[in-house]
Order: C-alpha cells, then structure tokens, then sequence
C-alpha cells in the first residue's frame, strides 16, 4: 500500500515539477533574449543570470523537498511564478527603441505563470483526492488540515507540528502577517480531540498579537513545553490519530542504535 501511494503521488508530482519550472525556465529565457537585445552591459547581465541560475537551484531543491507534500504544490508554484515573473521584469528594463518586445516577453511568462499555477493546483486536488488520512499515516506522508473558520493551518510531517497563522491586521493598508509556531514531535507531550460546545477565543503564548476564534465543532488540544496548543479543524480526530501513530512509531526521536555499543542494541 506505501509503495501504491508513494507511486501515486510521483504521477501528480511531475505535474507539479511543471508548474514550477515552465514559469521559471520561461523567465530565463525572455531575460537573456532581452538582455542581448536590450545591449545589457556584461556586468549587469551576468548579475541577473546568477540569480536566476540561484533560482533555478533552489526550485530544483524545493521540489524535492515536496515530493511527498502536496497541500504545499498549488502555493509553491504560485511563489515561484511571482518570482519568476518579477526577474522578467527586471530584463524588460531599459528597452531599447519599441516596447513591443518586451511587452511580449512579459505576456510569455505571465502566460507561463498561470499554466504553471493551474498544473499544480491541479495535481494538488487529485492528489489530495485519492490520498486519504489511512494512507497518510501509513506511508508517513506530511499532512496540512485547515483550521476552522479562521485562515490558519496545522501541518504534520516526520519531525515535527507546525501552526501557521495568517492575521489580518485592523491597518490602512490591510497588511497581512504570518505567524508559524513548530514543535518537534518528540516533544509533544499531549495529544487529544474533543468537540467543544461553546465559543472563545484562545491566545498562543508563542504569538501574543495573535488570536485564534475557538468556534463549536472539534477542536486538537496539543501539550508542548511553551504551553497548550488548541487548534479548531473539523479533522481535529484524524490528526490526533496522525499524531498518536508516528509517536508511537517513534517519528523525530533520534535513532541511538548506531551509537550503541553491539552488546546494548
């Protein structure tokens, strides 16, 4: 069954390596076609290819690193075609005589964007769509669960639970700051689900501006050494039990047997 999920999601993951990297190559190449035509300098232009050489490294890292993290495909793409993007603008810069080219350009790479984004928002869906909570668990897969009625998530991988928060501050310029509060697994000291009844508003310790709207439904209460996590998602009992299984099967404890002595394995 692992080995069926893990293939599983190599199919969609190819999709989503796509998405990442047809905005990517695409900013590339308009910026070295823009470059040459625009008479860069060679200092200048050599300066924004290592960039985006650096940003083709780490798309190729980043990738690897989602192979088995499909709930991050959809804003991974989307953060390297805004990326991507804003490197062909740079190369669009100091046009040299009609504006059309580098119009052009832009419009390659938006267009780029936007397939990507939509190849691994798709393969996103179908992945998640078929890869349910069981085979989660058993393929130690990382899991992301959203919370309820407030934009904030709670995401289990191998070695640790992290909480990110999206708070929208009361300002004129509506600005939007995340907030990502991690435990390691062998730390958790509790872990249970409950349906709560009434209401409230709970404050993390670690994020003191930041409130979390505890509305009826189930809730995760998780024991760490900075205090009580409680975290309201309509799956609160599918992460417990997520939880609960790679504890037990030791997930993010350190594996002394390689330093022990033969006769104390």
């Amino acid at each position: 069954m692992t080995a069926d999920v893990h293939a599983y999601l190599r199919r969609y993951w190819r999709r989503y390596t796509i998405g990442v990297f047809l905005p990517v190559l695409s900013a590339v190449g308009v910026s070295v076609w823009l470059c040459l035509r625009n008479g860069w300098p060679g200092y200048d232009m050599a300066l924004l290819l290592s960039f985006e050489a650096l940003l083709v490294g780490y798309a190729y890292v980043a990738v690897g690193h989602n192979a088995g993290r499909p709930h991050a495909w959809s804003r991974s793409a989307a953060r390297f075609g805004a990326v991507a993007f804003l490197f062909a603008c740079i190369a669009s810069n100091n046009n040299v005589g009609s504006y059309q080219p580098a119009a052009l350009g832009l419009f390659g790479v938006g267009t780029a964007v936007v397939i990507g984004w939509a190849l691994a928002w798709h393969a996103k869906v179908m992945a998640e769509d078929q890869v349910g909570p069981e085979e989660v668990m058993a393929a130690g897969l990382d899991a992301s669960f959203d919370a309820r009625n407030h934009p904030a998530r709670i995401e289990v991988d191998a070695d640790k639970v992290q909480i990110v928060i999206k708070d929208r501050w009361d300002r004129p310029d509506r600005h939007v700051q995340t907030s990502s509060l991690s435990c390691a697994l062998r730390e958790v000291t509790s872990v249970k689900a409950e349906y709560l009844r009434r209401g409230r508003t709970h404050r993390l310790q670690e994020c003191p501006l930041v409130q979390i709207e505890l509305t009826p439904g189930p809730v995760l209460r998780l024991g760490t050494p900075r205090g009580e996590w409680i975290f309201p998602t309509d799956r609160a009992y599918t992460v417990r039990d997520i939880i609960e299984q790679r504890l037990k099967n030791g997930a993010g404890r350190p594996n002394l047997n390689t330093f022990l002595p033969r006769d104390m394995r």
